[in-house]
């Protein structure tokens, strides 16, 4: 029951944060106006070391921006993320290639749900939902570049 409150909790703040940096969603048309390059994932590596983002409007330092890596490296190419404090058949988004096409929003709350099943991150957010939020900055970010083009 904790984690769930805790979740529950978590999901709030998130959607205050949201709120105080004053960043709408993006619709699935939105969306759908992304380029997938081949590179973008180097692209967001170098946008969390260098580019201002999220509610507090820093970079990354090198570690952080490694560990989102990892974790967003295995969305992407499907394999999903397993936690050792999972029972072993237990993988988020296996089979589910993440792309900046996503709804990162849904991908978040989903990731929240499975913690509220499985067992809640004990590195405070570092396996799924920082590197899924991190995801709809760099996404937030591109469509914004898109727009001023």
């Amino acid at each position: 029951k904790k984690n769930s409150q805790t979740s529950k909790q978590a999901l709030k703040n998130r959607q205050r944060r949201l709120l105080e940096v004053k960043q709408t969603p993006l619709t699935h048309d939105q969306r759908a106006t992304l380029v997938t390059a081949s590179d973008w994932l180097e692209r967001l590596r170098t946008f969390l070391l260098l580019v201002p983002h999220g509610r507090n409007h820093k970079v990354c330092s090198v570690p952080n921006a490694d560990t989102v890596m990892r974790q967003v490296r295995k969305l992407v190419s499907g394999q999903g993320v397993h936690y050792r404090y999972w029972p072993k058949h237990v993988i988020f988004s296996e089979n589910k290639p993440v792309t900046l096409n996503d709804d990162f929003d849904q991908l978040y709350n989903s990731a929240v749900e499975y913690q509220n099943k499985y067992g809640r991150d004990r590195g405070n957010g570092w396996l799924l939902l920082h590197p899924i939020e991190k995801l709809r900055c760099y996404q937030q970010h591109i469509y914004e570049q898109t727009k001023t083009d």
